[in-house]
């Protein structure tokens, strides 16, 4: 389990300096149509045959430099809020360690776990056209346990 654990932050870590440096990682756990365009900001789904790819509900957000951070919830529109199940920072460093390694742009970094009627591919869309939002991308899926 902490070897899971440590992969887990690993993973994550590499991700958020990989997106603060501006490379983009195409993660590729998403299938389907990515061209389909959000229509409006409606974002549950009503279909009850999603893919395994399509029912990964939680999110990681990077947020703007400057922007405001104190309640992150508020900063997603009121019309998306019911979709959200809680939204986390997506680092559990104090801010005086992010400072001290000079990550604390990592504090800009919040996971946000959706609501399971939530179609994950429009909420992300929703939340990408927003002035203060700069990354939206899937969390990694864990790898599975190891088989005997």
């Amino acid at each position: 389990m902490a070897r899971l654990s440590l992969l887990f932050f690993f993973l994550c870590t590499i991700l958020a300096l990989t997106a603060i440096l501006g490379h983009k990682v195409d993660l590729l756990f998403a299938e389907g149509n990515r061209s389909r365009q959000a229509s409006g900001l409606s974002v549950t789904s009503t279909k009850s045959d999603l893919t395994p790819a399509r029912t990964c509900k939680i999110i990681h957000v990077k947020f703007r430099t400057g922007t405001n951070i104190d309640s992150p919830r508020l900063l997603i529109p009121s019309e998306l809020r019911k979709s959200v199940a809680s939204i986390t920072p997506l680092f559990s460093l104090k801010d005086q360690q992010l400072e001290k390694m000079g990550a604390d742009r990592l504090k800009l970094w919040f996971k946000i776990t959706l609501m399971p009627e939530t179609e994950t591919e429009v909420f992300m869309a929703s939340i990408q056209r927003l002035d203060h939002v700069e990354v939206v991308e899937q969390a990694p899926r864990p790898a599975p346990p190891p088989s005997n």
